[in-house]
């Protein structure tokens, strides 16, 4: 099934990396390009496989940061403790990991439907 979760990721070029899957768990890390203080918030992936995300935050004492993590944690339906920027926490070019932590009523279908959702927007904009 982790399979199955690999290739939606991957269908839209989006570039990551497996860091650990197991039945209860699967950490990955993959870019993210930030745009601060956009006019609109936007989460699309670029021709070149990395997600970028635009928010109306400043890149003020750490706004921008928050508003990608509560971008990510939204979209993909899991709380802002399993989100974490390992590089570069004051550069565009951000490293994002996130673990998804499979639950009784988070199961790993949840997750494909969360990012089929993620790259079928993704294609329409």
């Amino acid at each position: 099934m982790i399979k199955k979760l690999i290739k939606i990721l991957e269908s839209k070029n989006l570039k990551l990396e497996i860091l650990e899957t197991s039945i209860n768990a699967f950490i990955i890390t993959f870019d993210v390009w930030a745009k601060p203080g956009s006019k609109m918030e936007k989460v699309f992936i670029s021709s070149e496989g990395v997600l970028i995300i635009q928010t109306r935050s400043k890149p003020i004492d750490g706004e921008a940061n928050q508003a990608i993590e509560s971008a990510i944690s939204q979209l993909v339906g899991i709380p802002k403790n399993q989100i974490e920027i390992i590089r570069g926490d004051k550069s565009r070019l951000k490293k994002i990991k996130i673990k998804l932590i499979f639950t009784a009523n988070k199961k790993e279908s949840y997750f494909e439907i969360k990012f089929n959702e993620i790259l079928t927007q993704a294609a329409l904009d």
